[in-house]
């Protein structure tokens, strides 16, 4: 998947553009839920040498995902513990190594799970 097929997947599917929050950076675009303003992808160019070895620039793709998804994923080919991110709940996918549909779902789970906690009611506590 490009960078341009990914930013058109995530408005079509969530109605959500990219956000360039470091001026001194534009590459680095970040993808937040409208209803809770939090991030649930991160694309970027980052060298090759910071999530594998080579020497090459990447197209990467941080996500959030449930810890104990983590360990499984980052044995697949092209999803890495997460660059600049928390490990715990955070992977790396470099686009041009993983097929689109696993792109799709992962950030499908991201944007699930940065929705807005529901608050419970008195009634539903007991």
């Amino acid at each position: 998947m490009t960078r341009e097929q990914l930013k058109a997947h995530i408005e079509e599917v969530y109605g959500v553009q990219a956000e360039q929050p470091w001026k001194d950076d534009p590459t680095d675009e970040v993808f937040r839920r409208p209803d809770s303003r939090k991030w649930f992808g991160l694309i970027m160019q980052i060298p090759e040498r910071y999530v594998r070895q080579g020497d090459k620039i990447i197209t990467a793709l941080n996500v959030k995902c449930e810890p104990f998804m983590v360990a499984g994923l980052v044995r697949d080919e092209g999803i890495y513990p997460a660059y600049h991110m928390n490990k715990t709940h955070w992977i790396t996918v470099d686009l041009a190594s993983v097929p689109d549909e696993k792109i799709k779902v992962l950030i499908d789970v991201s944007y699930n799970l940065v929705a807005p906690k529901r608050r419970r009611t008195p009634s539903e506590a007991e």
